[in-house]
């Protein structure tokens, strides 16, 4: 129903022991097959699911200078010693590619991309590490090269942190500077929370700017062919492995975000999330942890993943006071447009553009009421006040380069965000 084609899975301790003393030489038998979710694996790509991305909560216990991937105690008692010791790089390296191999040859499934770390500038009460952005980098340049020696299809993403620890960006920065690294650092993500990384917050709509424009400072052709170059990498509607934020450099991803309710204004909060990353941010995926845990949240996601494809670019749309809007044109050529009605109040508003499909089905959520099918349209709606609108129509229709008009009362202005390749995802947390 939702249309998953991507998901984020947390693993950790599936090597509990060292299988040996060389990183080079690899003891399948030593691994945890159930830590590695073989069996889950097997089943999300059964319903599915193309695209897996992959964070390692901690390295494995026997590289950290604690010997535990998680913090039982208070997490201040960590801050030295959860992190891990540089003379265990080489074998952190091992670690990342037994997992990709060993999902390959057991589930026959591919994995998309591996992040190193998770919230890597502080502790956790459960598995995390900590790093710094000198040990960040040195981690990527280890498991990159390693990557490229046995050929692994996998690309490196990261580095998954908050705006609130780091508001330069500079785990990515870091990486972009070095000559080598920014050949293997292929994505960048970050994490919706606020400061505490707990509550609802994260990046504004100018944090998501500024990502963006970092990310186009990472441009390096090599880090980009190593998702080209994915067996998973998302077709567009040329037939071409299309990727990116819509400009040179790597995509960016919002890679968590958790703990809203299943009230309607906790929706209208996630569906405002979505929208911002996607318009601001040109989100390449937005995750959220425990999507399949409650009705609203899981409606309201529908919006974007079922009918905003992988391989799918975002085209311009203008848009009105008080309502939001984003729109993209899918791989065989249909066109979503999804928009928000913030007002206290209805609006009516019309579609136009050169190439637009000549009617859209229309899927709308108010309070209790969510994707409700309507009565297909032309290109005119009435958007009740607080609710969500996604319009489907089309098939192998071309799309002009000036994109979708969004016209009514109000003020029209103009949001550009041509280029953008979108794979809306849930995760398992």
């Amino acid at each position: 129903e939702m249309k998953i084609e991507s998901m984020r899975i947390g693993i950790y301790d599936f090597e509990p022991v060292n299988d040996n003393n060389d990183p080079n030489v690899m003891d399948k038998s030593k691994f945890n097959r159930d830590a590695m979710q073989i069996e889950f694996f097997k089943k999300a790509s059964a319903a599915g699911v193309k695209r897996f991305l992959v964070t390692f909560f901690s390295p494995p216990n026997f590289t950290k200078y604690n010997r535990q991937s998680g913090v039982p105690a208070p997490p201040q008692g960590y801050i030295v010693t959860n992190t891990i010791d540089s003379a265990y790089y080489k074998e952190y390296a091992e670690y990342a590619v037994a997992f990709v191999k060993l999902v390959k040859e057991l589930a026959d499934v591919d994995i998309y991309g591996i992040s190193i770390g998770n919230e890597i500038q502080f502790n956790q009460t459960y598995q995390s590490v900590v790093l710094n952005t000198s040990q960040y980098l040195e981690i990527i340049r280890t498991v990159g090269r390693r990557f490229a020696a046995e050929g692994i299809k996998a690309f490196l993403w990261g580095a998954e942190t908050l705006q609130a620890q780091d508001p330069g960006n500079n785990y990515m920065k870091i990486c972009q500077a070095d000559p080598e690294v920014r050949n293997y650092l292929a994505a960048y993500a970050v994490h919706s929370y606020a400061a505490n990384g707990i509550g609802q917050g994260g990046p504004t709509t100018g944090n998501w700017a500024q990502i963006l424009a970092d990310s186009r400072n990472a441009n390096s052709t090599a880090a980009l062919n190593n998702i080209r170059n994915n067996p998973m990498a998302p077709l567009d509607a040329s037939g071409g492995q299309f990727l990116g934020n819509g400009g040179p450099g790597i995509p960016v991803y919002q890679s968590e975000t958790s703990g809203l309710s299943e009230s309607f204004s906790d929706a209208l909060l996630m569906f405002s999330g979505i929208q911002n990353a996607a318009v601001y941010g040109n989100n390449s995926g937005w995750y959220y942890i425990g999507i399949n845990e409650g009705y609203a949240l899981q409606q309201t996601f529908r919006h974007y993943s079922k009918y905003v494809w992988g391989g799918a670019r975002r085209i311009n749309v203008s848009t009105l006071t008080g309502i939001s809007s984003s729109a993209y044109r899918n791989p065989d050529g249909s066109v979503t447009v999804i928009i928000g009605n913030g007002n206290s109040g209805a609006r009516t508003i019309s579609l136009t553009g050169a190439n637009l499909p000549g009617q859209f089905r229309v899927f709308q959520s108010v309070d209790k009421l969510y994707m409700q099918e309507l009565t297909t349209i032309t290109s005119s709606i009435t958007l009740p006040p607080n609710s969500m609108t996604t319009l489907w129509g089309g098939g192998n229709a071309l799309v002009a380069a000036n994109g979708v008009t969004v016209s009514g009362s109000g003020g029209v202005t103009s949001i550009n965000g041509a280029g953008m390749t979108l794979q809306m995802a849930a995760v398992v947390g």
